[in-house]
């Protein structure tokens, strides 16, 4: 995020040094054609910016680092209600309500939960979702259940499923398991569970 930001901070003050060289006056047509496609670039550079930084903020929130994964996640399920419509709730044990989670797991929780949410929200069709947090033995668990359409196996074997593939292999590399149960027209569950 940094290396890209001030590359394109860079990018975005030789534009404008550029727009302050085509303004001579009187403007010629072919300086007023240039000086329009600096605006453009500028406000595509703008536009960028803003992406990447989003891009970033979702990848690793500050939130997350600084108060821990419950306010993340608590964040995150405001974020879905108010751009959904659907009531997701975030239920945790008291072991979750400090930052004192290892930050690959809580990363990991936070990323596969992110995941879960946009797959109910392009395919679910779900008023509500819940979120649930807690510990048993030495396992961290994050489960998450909707009451939408409910995932098909078809779905979960399909060679596209990149999202279903990617919470597998973020759960195992970090030596814990990822499951998701469907039935049609009642919901799904995804459960994720870490050392």
């Amino acid at each position: 995020h940094d290396e890209f930001g001030q590359a394109l901070t860079g990018l975005k003050f030789d534009l404008a040094w550029l727009g302050t060289k085509l303004m001579p006056s009187p403007t010629p047509s072919s300086v007023t054609n240039l000086t329009n496609k600096v605006r453009a670039m500028s406000g595509s550079v703008d536009a960028l910016l803003e992406s990447v930084r989003a891009t970033a903020t979702s990848l690793s929130p500050v939130m997350l680092d600084d108060l821990g994964l419950v306010p993340a996640l608590e964040c995150l399920a405001t974020t879905f209600q108010r751009r959904t419509g659907a009531r997701c709730t975030v239920d945790a044990t008291p072991g979750f309500s400090s930052p004192a989670l290892p930050p690959e797991i809580a990363t990991a929780l936070f990323r596969i939960a992110q995941e879960l949410l946009t797959n109910v929200m392009r395919h679910a069709g779900a008023s509500q979702v819940r979120m649930r947090l807690h510990r048993s033995y030495h396992l961290a668990t994050l489960e998450v259940t909707d009451n939408g359409r409910g995932i098909t196996s078809e779905r979960m074997t399909a060679p596209r499923s990149f999202g279903l593939r990617g919470m597998q292999e973020r759960t195992s590399l970090l030596g814990g398991h990822f499951r998701i149960v469907g039935t049609p027209g009642l919901g799904t569950t995804a459960i994720a569970s870490m050392p």
